[in-house]
């Protein structure tokens, strides 16, 4: 069965490293802050902008399950508007009936660390700055201490579960 690997974190957290590990499994990559972002050319997507990358997401995602193929779907994952349609449980359920085996990460770090990494310019909504919550079956990995070489073992160890 194919892997669908959520990971989600804030700007910083070292959500990259999954863009390496699906380099490594030969892994589809998703990365769904460039399709709110870069897709959008804005800094702040209104609401439309929000709703049409979010369908993009589920529908690269639904044309991979289509060929059987895994992936690394990344992001900051989370609601920036009340009005968001964003709903990572209804991504995870798609995988699981389409025979994927779900593998959910939450990165986070401490605002100090992130502030010392993060290469995007684009400012994520206030009530995003102060993290993140792990949602039921997501791993958590503090990425505060780690360089990228450990943040890499990390993830594979979460993904592994072990």
């Amino acid at each position: 069965m194919p892997d669908l690997i959520i990971i989600r974190g804030l700007p910083g957290t070292g959500k990259s490293a999954g863009k390496e590990y699906a380099r490594a499994k030969g892994l589809a990559w998703i990365d769904h802050d460039s399709l709110v972002y870069d897709f959008n050319q804005k800094e702040k997507p209104g609401e439309k902008d929000l709703e049409a990358a979010w369908k993009n997401l589920l529908s690269v995602a639904f044309n991979y399950m289509q060929l059987g193929r895994g992936m690394v779907v990344a992001g900051v994952l989370a609601k920036r508007s009340a009005k968001d349609p964003l709903d990572v449980k209804s991504l995870g359920v798609m995988g699981v009936s389409k025979g994927y085996v779900v593998k959910k990460v939450l990165f986070t770090a401490d605002e100090k660390a992130r502030g010392k990494r993060i290469t995007c310019t684009r400012k994520e909504p206030a009530t995003l700055t102060k993290g993140l919550t792990a949602t039921e079956g997501e791993k958590t990995v503090d990425t505060t201490k780690l360089t990228p070489a450990q943040t890499m073992v990390a993830l594979k160890k979460a993904i592994s579960g072990k």
